[in-house]
């Protein structure tokens, strides 16, 4: 009884607390102190604390913020509204938008509306989208990870580990309260060049160039980490593309998606059991693999812990894009947890198996050769699909499902190749 009035008082306080968020005011000029405040340098990406880990965390959908922007983007002349949530301590943006008609309620978090959607950006290249989806007589909440959903408008920039070099001029940003420097990010073969807009964490921005390494935030603004410090980008441009800072604070808010169904993550969850009791099996194997033919079942031994290995690799990337973590990363989805690659290097390493017993068997009989005959034959064609799939895999390192079709007719290939014998 007790546990439930617990559970009751906690819920009013959350929702409580998601009701009294403050609309961000639009038109205030920030004082000398709420401007530092806003400068003050995200420890996240200064490395004095650690960026929030979220695929390990399936369970814990309370989220907090303690910065608010609100950003106006143009593209071709024509302005919409996104407000952007800051994490400074937990290493993570989320932006709610876009709106056409700038108000200050754009900043107030709601997941309740029928049209509710959050898109949240990790720097451990996680993305996360919290959205509302009506089925007519009720609303669905659900939350997906980015690798399946692109987000565009989040990758308008990414100034990583470019150098950025001071231009003439400056621009006042949020109601003239703040000044933004220009710095144009001069890339080889990109025209026309991306400027951006930064006032340094501390004191004025004097440097003439700087290195950018990584960006907390969405649309080239947001908390830039460099070589020299930390520098707030106020305003971002490259073509007809725009973004500027209108209006920012440091208010705290939080979000609780405990009602959101998390789609990905019995998924997530039931892989990690399935690698971790299968590596300990392989383990146990290991130890009593004794005979002729033991040097084969200690390779087939070795090649399913790689393959495990592999699909924790694999779960540590689920959950990313390509278009928020650089070419580095690719999209990862289940399909890649499924790849018949992986199927045809384990018949691979049985047959081998199947061959030295055939090789070693006492029973040197016409039906034995052309047992060892048929197996090598089947090895041989093995070993030519795995390469042709490897092949695949090269030709769509981000993306390993655009060469589903393609194995599929090299699966059918084999199967009809390695059924003309049987053994």
């Amino acid at each position: 009884m007790s546990r439930n009035i617990f559970l009751l008082l906690f819920s009013v306080i959350v929702l409580s607390a998601v009701d009294a968020q403050p609309p961000i005011n639009l038109t205030r000029r920030l004082t000398d102190a709420q401007r530092q405040q806003m400068l003050e340098a995200p420890t996240s990406i200064t490395g004095e604390s650690e960026p929030r880990d979220f695929l390990s965390q399936l369970d814990t959908w309370f989220i907090t913020f303690n910065r608010r922007f609100i950003i106006e983007v143009q593209n071709n002349g024509i302005p919409t509204y996104f407000c952007m949530l800051v994490s400074t301590t937990g290493g993570y943006v989320a932006y709610l938008g876009p709106e056409y008609t700038l108000s200050p309620s754009l900043a107030t978090i709601n997941p309740n509306l029928p049209d509710f959607r959050m898109t949240i950006i990790s720097l451990k290249g996680h993305v996360l989208i919290f959205s509302n989806m009506s089925t007519g007589s009720r609303i669905k909440k659900q939350l997906f990870f980015g690798n399946t959903y692109a987000v565009p408008v989040a990758a308008l920039a990414n100034p990583e580990r470019k150098q950025m070099n001071r231009q003439t001029g400056q621009r006042n940003y949020v109601n003239n309260s703040i000044v933004g420097f220009p710095y144009k990010n001069n890339v080889t073969g990109e025209s026309p060049s991306p400027i951006f807009y930064v006032h340094k964490s501390r004191g004025f921005t004097n440097a003439g160039s700087f290195q950018a390494e990584k960006l907390l935030g969405i649309m080239g603004v947001g908390y830039i980490k460099a070589n020299d410090g930390v520098y707030l980008s106020l305003g971002f441009e490259e073509g007809s593309a725009k973004a500027k800072v209108i209006a920012m604070d440091n208010e705290n808010v939080m979000f609780d998606g405990a009602e959101f169904e998390c789609l990905d993550c019995d998924f997530i969850n039931k892989a990690r059991v399935e690698i971790r009791t299968g590596r300990e099996k392989l383990l146990a194997d290991r130890a009593n693999i004794t005979g002729t033919c033991a040097q084969q079942e200690l390779e087939r031994n070795q090649l399913k812990m790689e393959v495990l290995n592999d699909h924790e690799q694999l779960l540590r990337d689920y959950g990313r894009s390509n278009a928020f973590g650089g070419d580095s990363v690719r999209i990862v989805t289940i399909l890649d947890f499924k790849d018949p690659l992986i199927g045809l290097k384990e018949d691979l390493a049985k047959l081998k198996i199947s061959l030295c017993n055939a090789q070693n068997s006492p029973y040197r009989t016409t039906s034995n050769a052309a047992k060892i005959s048929c197996i090598s034959r089947q090895i041989n064609n093995t070993q030519r699909a795995i390469m042709d799939m490897e092949s695949i895999n090269n030709r769509y390192p981000y993306n390993r499902s655009m060469g589903i079709a393609e194995k599929a007719e090299i699966t059918f290939r084999l199967s009809r190749e390695n059924g003309e014998c049987n053994y």
